[in-house]
């Protein structure tokens, strides 16, 4: 019997991901299986892989052509078999007996969501959002999964410092129409379907901050497409957490973590770039169907770094942005909505 499914999507990984297979099989658990979905890879990475699957058999390798990783995780879980599934980069690598250790805790403590720790391959060169992501205290979310989503350490934005129990994530898949913001969405969607989510602070993952061809590392020069991920995945799990009938009793917690997600990115784009995206924000709030009275009463923005709240927005910047317009960010945005429909 397969208990653990490790999805490892390959794209021109001919680098890495040697490294990534050793680590996975340098384990002492044994009824696993690793499969690699090769995203139209042009480099050596097919022949890699193939190579170690005369050895390992455990190694499961498929063929797509180029569709992005979503595309290529979703593969993965179609082919998997296992209890429980563990994503993994190509470009990063398990600790030495780190899948036993996870499959044995998540039986523990019956984990539908199993989040662990880790740390990136370069401290010093570690981006904040790296080490908030494989930042783990041990917690325990029972009954409050979609507040674990925004409490919890380690919750966001990665899903490979996660296992999944399999039968969590039927009926799910990742967005192929988004290719930045993909495991946001991805675990917005999972979370609410978990009864069980624990936190663990023992460090599993390795994180390779230095590979060059990473989004992280891209991103700073595709500004405008990456507000334009950012803005598809609001929209993806605000029609997602509709359909599921969650979004209003969830209302205030998802528009503060929203403020955040798209105003960091927001500020850095020029007036003419914001201009490509005012109907769509004006679209989003009008769905999220905020009224002046909740932000007032509700909408106090406290939970990330250096953030400020919107009611001291609304009193300290609103006669700012009718003389200024679309300067101050997303927050203003909220503002200037108000006006425009007149609440």
């Amino acid at each position: 019997m397969i208990y653990i499914s490790i999805i490892v999507p390959v794209y021109q990984a001919e680098c890495y991901i040697e490294r990534c297979l050793l680590s996975l099989l340098n384990q002492c658990f044994t009824n696993y299986e690793i499969i690699c979905i090769d995203d139209g890879s042009t480099d050596k990475s097919a022949q890699i892989i193939k190579d170690f699957i005369l050895r390992y058999p455990i190694i499961r390798y498929y063929y797509q052509p180029n569709k992005g990783v979503s595309a290529a995780r979703n593969l993965g879980l179609s082919k998997a078999s296992g209890v429980y599934v563990l994503f993994v980069d190509s470009d990063d690598i398990l600790k030495k007996n780190a899948i036993k250790a996870l499959y044995n805790k998540a039986k523990k403590v019956n984990a539908e969501i199993l989040i662990f720790g880790g740390q990136a391959d370069k401290l010093l060169l570690t981006p904040d959002w790296v080490k908030d992501a494989f930042f783990t205290k041990n917690e325990l979310y029972n009954s409050n999964s979609i507040t674990a989503l925004f409490s919890a350490s380690g919750a966001r934005p990665s899903v490979c410092n996660k296992l999944f129990y399999k039968k969590t994530l039927d009926g799910l898949s990742f967005p192929e129409h988004i290719s930045i913001g993909e495991d946001i969405a991805f675990l917005f969607m999972a979370f609410p379907k978990a009864e069980n989510i624990v936190c663990w602070s023992k460090n599993i993952y390795r994180y390779q901050v230095s590979n060059a061809a990473s989004a992280m590392n891209t991103i700073e020069d595709k500004r405008k497409d990456f507000f334009d991920n950012h803005l598809k995945t609001v929209e993806y799990i605000i029609d997602g957490w509709k359909r599921l009938n969650i979004l209003d009793k969830n209302k205030i917690l998802f528009i503060q973590w929203m403020i955040h997600f798209l105003d960091y990115v927001y500020i850095s784009l020029n007036e003419q770039e914001k201009l490509l995206f005012k109907e769509r924000l004006i679209k989003v709030f009008l769905q999220l169907d905020i009224t002046y009275e909740e932000t007032i009463q509700h909408l106090t923005y406290v939970p990330e770094k250096g953030a400020i709240t919107i009611c001291k927005l609304f009193n300290s910047m609103l006669h700012q942005v009718k003389r200024y317009g679309f300067k101050f960010g997303i927050k203003s945005i909220i503002i200037k909505l108000f006006e425009h429909i007149g609440v």
